[in-house]
């Protein structure tokens, strides 16, 4: 199952929430439930204050990034240091990962030696050595990323489960100075053709590029809007300067047909 990293940016302050979801308008309702809801275990947390406080239309939301399940705990205490968002540069009361799973005991030098041993060889999947020495997957996350139990033997995370932002300057290059489709930039540098479709039209990692689309505009990219954007077929027309029956044919498969499309794609 995906699930996303998310952030609510205050509009004022410049201060996040950052969390974590496999369902995101469900998670928009509950974060807007618990704010008003004085009988939720939430109503206290100060992320909820400040929602009361700025009201939720002064924050802006966005996908900070899509990732699998069993690597959510560990991407989610990436951007929490990332942007500092934890303990009054942010509103996250915990650094991140599952909490409530979070497993206190302290770990031998060996111990802690054998994980790190572990990760670094690639062997095991992290949900396993994390049941071998009865830790959360959060601990193990906090080890991985070199905060906790930390060693000068190694270079941090010692096991990379995802792209850091120099890892997408090669697929920004492309996407500006290539005629290459997506699938074949997908098959190039190992990223799913979704993920860079939504990268190219900032509905994912929208701050690695300053503007967008960032491949140039044209009719071929009509139905990328249509597929995954939430914009009005008049929106649309705009953007890319044609008339809104066009974006409605294209929509149809009366022009511009791609059997690999199932129609209408709205």
């Amino acid at each position: 199952m995906k699930n996303y990293i998310y952030s609510y940016k205050n509009k004022i302050t410049g201060n996040r929430y950052i969390g974590k979801t496999n369902n995101i308008e469900r998670r928009k309702r509950e974060h807007l439930s618990n704010a008003f809801n004085p009988k939720s275990s939430y109503y206290n947390s100060m992320w909820m204050k400040k929602v009361r406080e700025y009201g939720i239309e002064n924050f802006n939301f966005e996908v900070l990034e899509e990732c699998e399940e069993d690597k959510s705990d560990e991407r989610e205490i990436y951007w929490i240091s990332h942007y500092n968002s934890f303990l009054g540069s942010g509103y996250n009361s915990t650094a991140g990962g599952d909490s409530n799973d979070r497993i206190t005991r302290i770990l031998t030098n060996e111990e802690a030696k054998t994980i790190r041993k572990k990760l670094k060889e690639n062997k095991e999947i992290q949900s396993d050595i994390s049941k071998e020495f009865n830790i959360s997957q959060a601990l193990l996350s906090n080890i991985n990323i070199g905060l906790k139990y930390t060693s000068d033997e190694y270079d941090y995370p010692i096991r990379k489960n995802y792209k850091t932002d120099e890892d997408y300057k090669e697929l920004i290059d492309l996407l500006i100075n290539s005629t290459l489709s997506y699938k074949k930039i997908a098959e190039k540098l190992n990223i799913g053709e979704s993920t860079i479709k939504k990268i190219n039209y900032g509905i994912l990692r929208p701050d690695l590029f300053d503007s967008h689309p960032i491949r140039k505009q044209n009719h071929l990219y009509i139905k990328e809007f249509l597929i995954y954007s939430e914009l009005s077929f008049e929106k649309i027309s705009k953007l890319r300067n044609v008339t809104k029956r066009t974006v409605n044919r294209i929509n149809n498969g009366e022009t511009h047909y791609d059997k690999n499309f199932s129609y209408p794609l709205r």
